[in-house]
């Protein structure tokens, strides 16, 4: 728990079991098979995504060092009337947004040609088995073979989330949510408020835990109360896809629909008591800095002595983004039936992880939230997938092999930021 707190891994907590082609990241409550567990298809991943951390700089090597394109600008343009125009317009008239993308701009233009870099190396390394054993070679090329292999995945089915749905569906009191809370943080999903550390505002020299609204399915609380039609739009279809996701784990079509209802009615009662893209973008509404003890007392049906005792997290000062929320989640807890958290768990858990499951949930996840939201006609390619989702959290070694393959002089001239 303290690893998800202090956003590293715990080197007393985890270990890694190399087999060809069967790569274990082991906890000491959860054994993870890169390709079996959901986590582990793209979790172990984890360990070669690293490249994330010098992503931006793969294409520096191809070309030189430079500052403004003047070819970029739409001198055209009357800079004081449209600066966006004039600063790039030329630019974006000669380079269309892709059809697999929802926005375009040198910036991301870089990050794909990054993946593109990537996606070389990683076949090349992928592609040996004959690397020393525990070297950082084979760890990356058995972690990638393990999450392209596709037909295993799907085999495995929903197998991996089981032992998760599990615990949800035996949960019989209060005190097994919360530990079922607990467990969902271990993995990094938020349900249904997050806690994080940040440095404190009023003193950036510390470092304090943050709790922050979290929990929805749809991105923010315009889209369980507005009445706009895009909006209308969004939810029903956003019923739709809660449905088929349940139909995937065997409901059937009327006990489908009714659990999409329950997962949106709990939703919604916190999107009502969450603040809107407006009010967040004052810093102010979001500072909420208090005692560890006035901080219980926003909702003290949750035991959290023992959810800080778990994390490790002292009980000193901290911040509460949005205080209403997090009164608003201790009246679920003592008001909402435990079937309907089950419920909501269950959805959850299934949005979360559906990347790493079988391709049936990797392709409805895909119908919804890439048609519907980032409105591409290309399901994104797997390591495509598990770079974006999971980003620079791996170690110093596999940085070195990367960095050796992107930049044989040792990476001179590539500064932080170039491409």
């Amino acid at each position: 728990m303290g690893a998800f707190f202090h956003q590293e891994v715990h080197p007393c907590r985890y270990r890694v079991e190399v087999f060809p082609h069967d790569v274990k990241l082991v906890d000491s409550r959860w054994s993870f098979d890169s390709g079996l567990t959901y986590g582990g298809k793209m979790r172990a991943l984890r360990l070669l995504v690293l490249l994330a951390v010098c992503g931006s700089a793969l294409a520096a090597q191809t070309s030189p060092q430079h500052g403004i394109q003047t070819g970029d600008l739409d001198k055209n343009c009357d800079p004081c009337t449209d600066f966006a125009q004039y600063a790039s317009g030329t630019w974006h008239a000669q380079n269309p947004i892709p059809a697999y993308m929802d926005r375009w701009s040198r910036r991301w233009q870089a990050g794909e040609q990054a993946k593109d870099q990537l996606k070389v190396i990683l076949d090349e390394v992928s592609g040996r088995t004959d690397w020393p054993k525990g070297s950082v070679e084979q760890l990356i090329g058995d972690y990638y073979s393990s999450c392209m292999d596709v037909p295993r995945i799907n085999k495995a089915g929903l197998e991996p989330a089981q032992p998760m749905l599990m615990q949800i569906r035996t949960m019989k009191s209060g005190a097994d949510l919360q530990r079922v809370i607990l467990r969902f943080h271990e993995e990094g999903v938020f349900v249904p408020f997050g806690l994080l550390a940040q440095p404190d505002v009023h003193n950036p020299a510390e470092t304090i835990a943050n709790v922050f609204a979290s929990g929805l399915g749809l991105p923010d609380r315009d889209y369980y109360l507005k009445p706009e039609d895009r909006f209308k739009d969004a939810r029903e279809k956003y019923h739709d896809h809660v449905a088929a996701m349940f139909k995937l784990v065997g409901y059937d079509e009327e006990s489908a629909k009714a659990a999409a209802g329950t997962v949106f009615h709990l939703e919604e009662k916190l999107a009502e008591n969450s603040l809107d893209n407006v009010a967040l973008r004052d810093p102010a509404n979001s500072d909420h800095k208090m005692s560890y003890e006035a901080f219980t007392k926003l909702a003290p049906t949750m035991d959290w002595d023992s959810y800080f005792a778990s994390a490790k997290i002292s009980r000193a000062d901290l911040n509460v983004t949005e205080p209403k929320f997090i009164a608003e989640v201790e009246r679920q807890l003592r008001e909402t039936s435990l079937a309907d958290w089950k419920t909501y768990l269950i959805w959850q858990l299934l949005n979360a992880k559906a990347d790493a499951l079988s391709e049936p949930f990797v392709n409805e996840n895909f119908a919804f939230s890439g048609k519907v939201f980032e409105r591409s006609d290309r399901n994104q390619a797997e390591v495509e997938t598990l770079c974006r989702v999971y980003g620079p959290v791996a170690g110093r070694g596999a940085g070195k092999e990367i960095c050796r393959e992107v930049f044989p002089s040792g990476g001179e001239g590539a500064r932080p930021g170039d491409g």
